[in-house]
């Protein structure tokens, strides 16, 4: 990916954030995810994630990687493409919905993305003031801009193909230092 120069969120953290958790309960605790996820939506996921980043923590990351193998499932970060993560809209304690519309996204597609396929991270959703969250106006901010039809005919001229996790077996070689969860 090329660079952009901008300020951004930060990265995920490697170091253990949940004190409390047994990371020989993650396995299990997938498995229920994966149970109320199918008899909710009627289908497999296509790929999975976690709140905060947690998959990346060291005590989980193997537990997570191996239920992944085990299930068929990619794992948001570690599918095996870039990961452009600077679509967010709040760091240092403050709101930055300038990143998040219209023009702060393309301008960081166009400065950021490199060859082949990436995976944008995002929050797009509706404020939910019953949801304790610090990032509500900037979900509808995310849902708005994702949706506004001059993103997609932007991205249509910039060469970009929108793509899901369940194409990416076909598009897809691992990228340098990724692991691939299929």
């Amino acid at each position: 990916m090329r660079g952009g120069g901008r300020p951004g969120p930060p990265v995920p953290r490697s170091e253990p954030r949940d004190e409390g958790v047994e990371p020989e309960r993650v396995p299990g605790e997938l498995d229920r995810q994966l149970g109320r996820f199918v008899a909710l939506v009627g289908a497999a996921p296509t790929h999975a994630d976690s709140h905060h980043d947690v998959h990346y923590d060291p005590r989980f990351r193997p537990h997570v990687m191996e239920w992944a193998r085990r299930h068929g499932v990619r794992v948001r970060g570690l599918s095996g493409v870039a990961h452009f993560r600077k679509f967010y809209g709040q760091w240092g304690g403050e709101t930055h919905l300038e990143q998040i519309g219209v023009e702060g996204l393309l301008r960081l597609v166009d400065a950021g993305l490199g060859e082949g396929v990436t995976e944008l991270s995002c929050h797009p959703g509706y404020a939910d003031h019953d949801l304790p969250s610090s990032y509500l106006a900037e979900r509808e901010v995310e849902l708005r801009t994702l949706c506004d039809p001059r993103v997609r005919t932007a991205l249509q001229e910039m060469g970009i193909r929108l793509v899901g996790f369940r194409d990416l077996p076909a598009l897809a070689a691992p990228a340098p230092g990724t692991e691939e969860a299929t």
